[in-house]
C-alpha cells in the first residue's frame, strides 16, 4: 500500500483518471479496482450536462453565437423567426422537459426569456423591460444555459 502524500501534486484534465471503486455484488469480482476518467467522474457528481452560450446581435439577424460550453452530446442551431424572437433546435439528443433548467442574462434595460415548447425546441425571446417591445438586440454579456439534469 502506497503512502498517498508521497505522491505529486498535478493539475488534473478530463482524460485523466482517478482510480477508485466500482460497486458491484453480482459475479466473482466484487468491487473491483477500476481507473475512472475525471470528466466521468465531475459529470456523475454535477447530475447534469450544459449548454452554454454567449450571445451578440446587432441586427435583423441570427445571433452570433460563441459556445463557453457543450457537453451535451447534442447540436443547439439557432434561427430568427421575427425581431427578437429565435427558435433553439436541438439535435443528437432529446430532452426531457421537466429535467431542463434554464438560466439567462441580459444587460441594460433588455430582458432574455427562454419557453421549452417539445423535446427538441426551445424558443428564446430578447425584449425591452421599458416597454419597447421585443428587439434584435444582444449586448455583450448576454448569455443563456440550458441545464439538462439527469
Amino acid at each position: 500500500m502506497a503512502i498517498i502524500s508521497s505522491y505529486p501534486v498535478a493539475q488534473p484534465t478530463k482524460g485523466d483518471f482517478v482510480v477508485g471503486t466500482k460497486i458491484e455484488t453480482q459475479g466473482g469480482n466484487i468491487n473491483p479496482t477500476k481507473n475512472f476518467p475525471v470528466g466521468d467522474v465531475v459529470a456523475a457528481g454535477l447530475g447534469y450536462t450544459v449548454y452554454t452560450a454567449a450571445l451578440i446581435n446587432a441586427g435583423p439577424t441570427v445571433p452570433t453565437i460563441n459556445i463557453l460550453k457543450n457537453d451535451t452530446g447534442g447540436t443547439f442551431t439557432w434561427s430568427r423567426t421575427t425581431t427578437g424572437q429565435f427558435v433553439v433546435t436541438i439535435s443528437n439528443i432529446v430532452l426531457d422537459v421537466n429535467k431542463v433548467g434554464i438560466f439567462e442574462c441580459a444587460n441594460n434595460d433588455l430582458n432574455l426569456g427562454a419557453q421549452i415548447i417539445n423535446p427538441t425546441t426551445i424558443n428564446v425571446q430578447q425584449f425591452s423591460s421599458g416597454g419597447g417591445g421585443y428587439v434584435d438586440t444582444m449586448e455583450p454579456g448576454t448569455t443563456i444555459e440550458f441545464r439538462i439534469y439527469s
